[in-house]
């Protein structure tokens, strides 16, 4: 079992293998796709003869560059919410895209590794485009089978909402037009952003514009 501070994917290219969090095992075969948030302690073996390729993403990446494909796909929006804005996290958080024998998505793995690999200055570029590709694929493909430990409930489903709203317009998003923009009150606006996050919506719109300011300077 092993953990690092990156988000952790997947991908079995072909064969089978088995992964294994600290309270639950998966058998991964030909086609799915495992995400995990940083710090997740695992362990995977894969049989003999079975290929699976490893990606690993910092989270400030997923934040700047991601937020804007997930905002169509519930369940992917909600992990990510999870993981980056609530304070304590569970072990069986994850996402398993079972994608099957889907050509666009091996083709796009394939090439992101390949980039990796033998990529020259333009290495880092490419990557991130086939990294958006990849997810694209994924949201047109998979959007029915997907798995995740919970479903949303209506408040996940709204808290969703709040942040789509606030990372698109932070620059001028208020208590006020986001309740406006939700037809729901400021109270359960705040309700809301406190039971999902455990924050209040001023320190959640600072979080949001200070990662963006990062996101433009490093």
């Amino acid at each position: 079992m092993h953990s690092n501070n990156y988000f952790q994917c997947i991908y079995i290219h072909k064969g089978s293998g088995i992964l294994t969090l600290p309270n639950k095992t998966f058998q991964l075969s030909d086609g799915d796709l495992f995400v995990m948030p940083p710090d997740t302690m695992h362990s995977i073996k894969m049989l003999d003869g079975s290929i699976c390729i490893y990606i690993m993403i910092r989270s400030k990446y997923i934040e700047s560059v991601f937020f804007e494909l997930f905002h169509h796909n519930p369940p992917l929006i909600s992990f990510f919410n999870k993981v980056l804005f609530e304070e304590t996290r569970q072990d069986s958080n994850y996402i398993l895209f079972h994608t099957g024998n889907n050509d666009d998505i091996r083709e796009t793995m394939l090439r992101l590794f390949s980039e990796y690999i033998w990529g020259d200055e333009f290495r880092n570029n490419i990557m991130e485009c086939y990294l958006k590709l990849l997810f694209s694929f994924l949201f047109r493909h998979n959007q029915s089978d997907i798995e995740t430990p919970t479903s949303l409930s209506n408040i996940e489903l709204h808290f969703n909402e709040i942040m789509n709203h606030i990372r698109k317009d932070f620059r001028s998003a208020t208590l006020a037009s986001t309740a406006e923009y939700m037809h729901l009150s400021r109270q359960y606006i705040c309700r809301i952003i406190q039971q999902v996050s455990g924050s209040s919506f001023s320190k959640l719109l600072i979080d949001v514009k200070l990662k963006k300011s990062d996101s433009v300077f490093n």
